[in-house]
Formats: C-alpha cells, structure tokens, sequence
C-alpha cells in the first residue's frame, strides 16, 4: 500500500517545510497512477 509510504515522507518533509508534504502527496498519487512509485520518492 502506498498510503504508508507518503505518511513517511510528509513527516519528514514536514519538519523542514509543511506545504512540501502536501505537495509531494499529489506527486506520489500521480507516479502511482503512472506505475512508477520511484519518481515519486526522492
């Protein structure tokens, strides 16, 4: 499930930029929908 994985990156993304987590979130909903999850994760 790829729900896990966001949760980690917006809780680290969170402590140096709240909005960055956000906007990785839609990333990673987007690379899932391509199939490739990697592009989403840094």
């Amino acid at each position: 499930m790829p729900l896990p994985r966001p949760m980690q990156l917006g809780s680290s993304s969170g402590k140096k930029g709240g909005p960055v987590g956000h906007i990785y979130m839609p990333i990673v909903f987007i690379t899932i929908e391509n199939g490739t999850t990697g592009v989403g994760y840094p």
